[in-house]
């Protein structure tokens, strides 16, 4: 099967993230990107994810802090890494599916 745009893997820790993941890479053979690696340092490391993602094209992503970001952001109070809008358009330019 080939993928036509990137899918980003999204949920909770413990959620089954990584068991898809490995099975979407691994077992379905789509390329990886792969993991987010935990909360991003600053905006410069979140542009480099991003950056990563864009690059892989039409591949799996094990979370992304356009969407990571926003949401522990808020559950801790703390500010977002980069402008929500954007965030957004990134999201809005590379369309990906996102399975949460």
């Amino acid at each position: 099967m080939k993928l036509l745009r990137p899918i980003i893997l999204e949920g909770p820790d413990g959620s089954g993230k990584t068991t898809l993941f490995e099975r979407m890479t691994v077992e379905w053979g789509f390329k990886s990107s792969g993991h987010d690696g935990g909360p991003p340092a600053d905006e410069a490391d979140v542009w480099r994810r991003l950056a990563m993602t864009s690059a892989l094209g039409a591949g799996v992503r094990d979370r992304t802090p356009v969407i990571s970001d926003l949401v522990y952001s808020e559950a801790f109070g703390r500010q977002t890494k980069i402008p929500v809008e954007q965030g957004w358009a990134w999201l809005s330019h590379f369309k990906p599916v996102v399975v949460y």
